[in-house]
């Protein structure tokens, strides 16, 4: 008996509530395709007890069923796990063969789409016996994603990162329940990922990625590295009625973006170097698609160069390469705009 990745299943949904484990008409999203299948399942931690006259534990009993949190890596295709994080979000102008338009946003208050506070998960592992005869089935609850990158590197494809906080389970196996246009024709067995955007198909590559500041091409360097990060601290606590947490809420929010490549010239040097009253305060963008009618892009809102590292000395016989930070200025806001050209409407995949 041997536990491999091959027929491994792996998929999520929206919870109606907070632990549910199901929810959202058991509507099931494909995970984009990942690179490895962590299983964050939360642990009890136990507590005991020596009396006073033994030199060995006399009692021992849980003290609370400890979240996890762990990383899932994945090859880009789609938003729908990352838009999980948004608490406004709509989408709009799909069907019939149109160009439809998703769009979320971050801010605490808004106009525009269905306000949900952000959705929380239910993801469901199947790890295959190679045997055939003792296949695990677990059902992780309550997901929130805590921490989101995307990531390319020149002559590479963008890379996806989601680390995802856990706080209970249960030992529950369900089939695969999704529309045929959102995954690809392995879910029909085990296994299988996102095959809603066909653009997306072979991934993005790194020369379709764009990082625009203001709407312009970043001035004095050569970009070799793209990589925005987005940070949504997740709090909880356990109260006396429960062994599993019982209250959750949002942490502080952070987001950057960081290009690393061959400096040319010292214009975002001179920028890094300003007091904050005089730096500029500009929308950035990271595009993952540029095309004209097909834009997709995350936006943060005033912010400005932040660092721009690197080595003190150079080689003669190496070009000065550098990382270049961005960060927020006050009242900075995280939204995200997609366009998609005759794609299956994904309304059941954004919000109620």
């Amino acid at each position: 008996m041997v536990y491999t990745g091959r027929k491994g299943e792996k998929y999520f949904g929206i919870e109606d509530s907070w632990k549910a484990g199901t929810g959202f008409g058991n509507q099931h999203i494909p995970f984009n395709p990942m690179e490895s299948g962590p299983v964050p399942k939360p642990i009890y931690t136990q507590k005991d007890f020596r009396s006073a006259d033994s030199l060995v534990v006399t009692e021992v009993w849980d003290d609370q069923l400890q979240e996890q949190e762990k990383e899932y890596p994945m090859i880009y295709k789609d938003p729908f796990l990352a838009l999980t994080m948004f608490r406004y979000k709509g989408c709009s102008g799909f069907g019939g063969g149109a160009t439809g338009q998703i769009n979320a946003d971050m801010r605490a208050t808004g106009s525009g789409g269905v306000l949900r506070t952000h959705d929380t998960l239910w993801v469901q592992t199947h790890m295959e016996d190679s045997a055939g005869a003792n296949d695990i089935d677990k059902r992780l609850k309550g997901g929130e994603i805590s921490t989101y990158t995307l990531e390319v590197d020149v002559g590479d494809l963008l890379r996806e990162k989601a680390t995802i906080k856990i706080y209970d389970f249960a030992e529950q196996s369900a089939s695969m329940s999704c529309h045929a246009d959102f995954h690809d024709k392995l879910f029909t067995l085990l296994g299988g990922w996102s095959n809603w955007n066909a653009k997306n198909v072979d991934g993005v590559i790194f020369t379709r990625v764009k990082v625009k500041w203001n709407d312009n091409d970043l001035s004095g360097i050569n970009i070799k590295k793209k990589l925005m990060t987005v940070n949504l601290t997740k709090e909880s606590t356990h109260t006396s009625d429960s062994l599993v947490a019982s209250e959750h809420w949002d942490g502080d929010w952070s987001w950057s973006i960081e290009v690393a490549g061959i400096l040319k010239t010292d214009a975002l040097i001179l920028e890094a170097e300003k007091a904050i009253a005089n730096k500029l305060k500009q929308t950035l963008k990271f595009y993952m698609d540029y095309d004209t009618g097909e834009e997709e892009y995350w936006q943060m809102t005033n912010m400005m160069v932040e660092t721009v590292e690197s080595d003190d000395m150079t080689k003669a016989s190496e070009a000065k390469e550098v990382t270049v930070k961005f960060r927020p200025y006050k009242g900075s806001v995280l939204s995200y705009s997609g366009k998609f050209a005759e794609q299956t409407d994904p309304t059941s995949k954004i919000n109620d």
